[in-house]
C-alpha cells in the first residue's frame, strides 16, 4: 500500500489577509536596490541622451541579469552573471522567432519554461527563478510582433545583450578597487557553487506545475482572444514556482492578484503623468530600486512596482488607450491566477483519491 501524503498546514482567511500588509523579518535590501537601479537606469539614460530611448527600454530586459546570485561574492558573480545574460539573450531570440503568430509564441514559451526550469532547478540557482526567462521571451515576442521590419526585430535580442552586459559591469564594478579585490579573495568555482544534482520531489513537483501552467495559459488564452498570452503564462508560472506547499502557493496567488491590480493602477498614474526623457529614466530606476528593497519583506508590495515596470517595457512603441491597457492587464492577471488555482485543485483531487494500486 502507498503511504498517504502528509497533511499540509492550513491557512485561515485572517492569516491570508494579514499577510498582505505584514512585513516579513527579512533585511531591507538597500544595496541590491541601488545596484539594480543603476543597472537599469544608466544604460537607459545613455540611450535617452543619444535620442534612442525606445532601444534603452528594450535593453532593460537584459538588466534583469543583475537579479541573480546576489548573495555571491563579486568574483563569483563575475563568472555567473554572463551566463545568466546569455540565457536572457537566447530567450529573447526564441521569443522573436516565435512572434510569427500567437500559437508559435506559446510553444516557444513552453520550451523556454521547460529549459529554464530544468537548468535552474537542477543546479539550485535560487531566486528569482526561471520565470524571468519566460518574461523576457514573451516581451520580446510581443514587441517583435508589432514590427514587420526584420532589422527592428533582430535589434531586440541585441539590445537585451547590451542590457545584460551593462548589468554585469555595474554589478562587479567594485572589483576595480584594489581594496575590494583584496577583501574578496579568490572566487569559488561555479561548479562547486552550483553542482548539478538530481531532481528531488519538491523541485520535480514545481517544475511540472510551472510547465503545465505555461502550456495551459497558451491553450486557454489564445482562443479567448487574449493577445498577451505571455503575461497569462507568467502570472500562472510565477504563482506556482513559489513553493510545493499548497497553502504557500495560495497565499502567493492572493498577493499576485491584489499586488498586480494595485500595480496596474500605478501604471495608469504613470501614463497620466507621461514622464519623458530623463524623467522616465528616473521613474524606472526608482521602480527597480523599490522592487529589490521590499520584495523579500512582502511579495504584494513588490508587485506594486514590478507590474508598472513590466508594463512600461511592454508599451514600448505601442499606441493604446491607457484604460484599455489597464483593463487587458487585469484580465490577463485574473486568468493566469485562475489557471494556477485550477491546477492546484486538480492536484489536490488526485492526491485525495484512494490508492487503487499497490
Amino acid at each position: 500500500m502507498t503511504t498517504p501524503a502528509p497533511r499540509q498546514p492550513t491557512t485561515t482567511w485572517r492569516q491570508l489577509w494579514r499577510s498582505l500588509y505584514t512585513l516579513h523579518p527579512a533585511p531591507w535590501r538597500w544595496r541590491m536596490g541601488l545596484v539594480a537601479a543603476l543597472s537599469t537606469g544608466l544604460p537607459l539614460a545613455v540611450f535617452t541622451l543619444a535620442g534612442h530611448q525606445e532601444l534603452g527600454l528594450i535593453a532593460l530586459l537584459g538588466g534583469f541579469t543583475v537579479l541573480y546570485g546576489d548573495r555571491l561574492r563579486l568574483g563569483e558573480r563575475l563568472k555567473l552573471l554572463p551566463l545568466i545574460g546569455l540565457g536572457f539573450v537566447l530567450a529573447s531570440m526564441l521569443g522573436v522567432l516565435g512572434s510569427v503568430n500567437g500559437w508559435l509564441l506559446a510553444i516557444c514559451l513552453v520550451f523556454v519554461a521547460t529549459l529554464a526550469c530544468t537548468i535552474t532547478f537542477s543546479i539550485r540557482l535560487g531566486p528569482p527563478g526561471p520565470m524571468f526567462f519566460v518574461l523576457v521571451a514573451g516581451l520580446s515576442g510581443h514587441m517583435a510582433a508589432s514590427s514587420a521590419n526584420p532589422i527592428e526585430q533582430l535589434m531586440i535580442p541585441a539590445m537585451v545583450a547590451v542590457g545584460a552586459a551593462a548589468a554585469v559591469l555595474v554589478a562587479v564594478s567594485p572589483l576595480l578597487l584594489p581594496c575590494v579585490r583584496r577583501t574578496e579573495g579568490p572566487a569559488t568555482r561555479l561548479g562547486r557553487l552550483y553542482p548539478r544534482t538530481s531532481f528531488d520531489r519538491e523541485s520535480t513537483l514545481i517544475m511540472i506545475r510551472v510547465i503545465a501552467a505555461v502550456t495551459l495559459a497558451g491553450m486557454i488564452s489564445l482562443p479567448l482572444g487574449v493577445h498577451r498570452s505571455y503575461w497569462v503564462a507568467l502570472v500562472a508560472g510565477v504563482v506556482l514556482q513559489a513553493s510545493p506547499v499548497m497553502h504557500v502557493t495560495i497565499t502567493r496567488s492572493l498577493h499576485r492578484v491584489l499586488g498586480t491590480l494595485l500595480g496596474v493602477g500605478i501604471f495608469w498614474l504613470i501614463l497620466q503623468v507621461q514622464p519623458i526623457g530623463l524623467w522616465l529614466v528616473l521613474t524606472i530606476a526608482l521602480l527597480q530600486f523599490a522592487i529589490e528593497v521590499v520584495i523579500t519583506r512582502n511579495y504584494a508590495f513588490g508587485l506594486l512596482f514590478i507590474t508598472p515596470l513590466a508594463l512600461v517595457i511592454a508599451a514600448t512603441g505601442q499606441e493604446a488607450e491607457p484604460l484599455i491597457v489597464v483593463g487587458d492587464r487585469v484580465i490577463d492577471t485574473l486568468l493566469g491566477t485562475a489557471i494556477a488555482m485550477g491546477l492546484l485543485l486538480v492536484e489536490h483531487w488526485v492526491r485525495s483519491r484512494p490508492a487503487s494500486l499497490p
